[in-house]
């Protein structure tokens, strides 16, 4: 097992929706906090220079399973091969910090307690000044062609204009801008080239590297020791997903209603699942000490393929930051297998 790391070298842009286009200019671009674990898979099959095919294919499930195949079977990798992000803040130090919601928190300022049959979500209001927020900012861009009417030089193609929004990060303390490096388990053998890869959209690129975990901070290889997959989960326990979780309907009938009742939901993807806490609900400008936990459902997009040239269809997932009460899953389908060996529902263990 190694560590994978990515350390942006401009802001990201992490689209959670599709970016706007110039009937929708006005709307709203929702981005996420932390790189998508398709982005991640997408960018570890590049490196390793996977080529796939069945490009004329519109199952984009069969995609993303040719490219988890071909990465398992370039890379010399197992199952799953991605899992995390843990986050690393360079000029705060050694310390390693998770996403919940629109701050990162380091991860000794979490604290967690069970109160009857009820689980206390508790974060150190002392150290919030070295919390962490994302900070997003709108931009408007253009699409340019080469070679409009026989010329060489770019122009602006007629109707392309768009609006899409980057990520950067402030201390809460003081407002001072940090970079993170988002670090991953990886569990291949062979390695990637080190080098520059673009990471998410807009050409947008990171310094990514494979290091030995002996490599690291002390601080931040305990953390990575805690991190877990559904696919290895062998004991109960309480977790923090550090990634999406997916959710896929069952569908019986012609209206499904989701249901989240563990011992007989309307989705599979809760195999894992004793129960589930809520999500952390935090926000950087109203922090509190204790934290309120409330159930939430988002909708996904799995990103932007470019074997197919289109974006990918969105599913329903537990958000990450979500407390879930796990137990070790006995059976699951292969299509939540896929996804969870991409990296989704990646976990840490709390306690």
């Amino acid at each position: 097992m190694k560590a994978l790391l990515i350390e942006p070298l401009e802001p990201l842009v992490l689209s959670k929706n599709p970016v706007a286009s110039q009937e929708f200019i006005t709307g709203s671009h929702v981005v996420l906090s932390v790189p998508s674990p398709t982005t991640i898979g997408g960018l570890v099959g590049f490196a390793l220079n996977v080529t796939l095919e069945g490009r004329d294919s519109v199952d984009h499930l069969s995609i993303l399973r040719n490219l988890l195949e071909n990465i398992r079977e370039r890379g010399s990798c197992r199952k799953p091969f991605i899992k995390g992000p843990i986050l690393w803040f360079k000029d705060l130090g050694s310390e390693p910090y998770v996403c919940l919601g629109n701050i990162y928190v380091p991860l000794k300022g979490i604290r967690v307690e069970q109160v009857g049959k009820n689980t206390k979500v508790y974060l150190d209001r002392a150290d919030h000044i070295r919390y962490v927020r994302s900070v997003i900012e709108e931009r408007i861009g253009v699409k340019l062609v080469r070679g409009y009417g026989n010329r060489e030089e770019k122009v602006v193609d007629k109707g392309y204009m768009y609006k899409y929004s980057t990520l950067s990060y402030r201390v809460v303390g003081d407002g001072s801008s940090v970079s993170p490096i988002f670090i991953y388990l990886y569990d291949c053998d062979k390695e990637l080239e080190p080098g520059v890869y673009r990471v998410g959209g807009e050409g947008r690129v990171a310094n990514v590297s494979v290091a030995e975990l002996e490599e690291l901070p002390g601080e931040i290889i305990k953390a990575l020791e805690r991190v877990e997959s559904p696919l290895t989960l062998q004991e109960r326990g309480l977790h923090l997903a550090l990634a999406p979780v997916p959710l896929i309907p069952l569908v019986r009938e012609k209206h499904v209603k989701l249901i989240l009742d563990e011992s007989k939901p309307s989705v599979v993807g809760l195999e894992f699942v004793e129960r589930v806490e809520g999500n952390v609900q935090a926000d950087a400008e109203e922090l509190r000490s204790e934290v309120r936990l409330k159930r939430r459902i988002e909708r996904l997009g799995l990103g932007y393929s470019e074997a197919l040239g289109s974006r990918r269809p969105q599913i329903l997932v537990l958000p990450l930051g979500t407390i879930i009460r796990t137990k070790k899953p006995e059976r699951f389908v292969e299509a939540i297998e896929m996804l969870w060996s991409l990296g989704f529902a990646s976990l840490l263990r709390l306690g």
